[in-house]
């Protein structure tokens, strides 16, 4: 079973959910798994990832949680829930930075240039000078 195709339609959902910051973090993280199999679709998706952070706040852009809650009271009684924070792998912009300047620092440099917020630009770039600067510090 080819698993891009459900990637891409994970992809489709995403894009549709209303909340900036979990659009964006489901992008981000669908990116980071596309990257090995179609560089240039990733690079697309963590694009639309970088134009939805750039509509939120430049508040805590390095976390991204989805809260999960479960109601266990019955109709009727004091609600209680049980509930619980998770997160997803390479769902941040500096997670995700970080994977494709591994992958091509030149390409990942591109990306980081459409970040709008000044802060957020200059720690992913610095992400990605420090990991083209051990690459070619290995390459010799």
């Amino acid at each position: 079973i080819d698993g891009t195709k459900y990637i891409y339609e994970a992809v489709n959902i995403a894009e549709k959910i209303s909340e900036p910051e979990k659009r964006s973090g489901f992008l981000f993280a669908l990116a980071s798994i596309l990257l090995k199999d179609d560089p240039i679709a990733a690079q697309g998706i963590i694009n639309n990832a970088i134009k939805t952070l750039n509509k939120m706040e430049p508040t805590d852009l390095g976390r991204f949680f989805i809260q999960i809650s479960i109601p266990l009271s019955c109709e009727g009684e004091d609600k209680n829930w049980y509930g619980d924070s998770v997160t997803i792998a390479n769902s941040n912009v500096f997670d995700s930075i970080s994977l494709f300047s591994k992958h091509n620092p030149d390409d990942a440099r591109q990306i980081a240039e459409n970040i709008d917020d000044k802060a957020s630009k200059i720690r992913a770039l610095a992400i990605i000078t420090k990991i083209a600067l051990a690459k070619a510090k290995t390459q010799k």
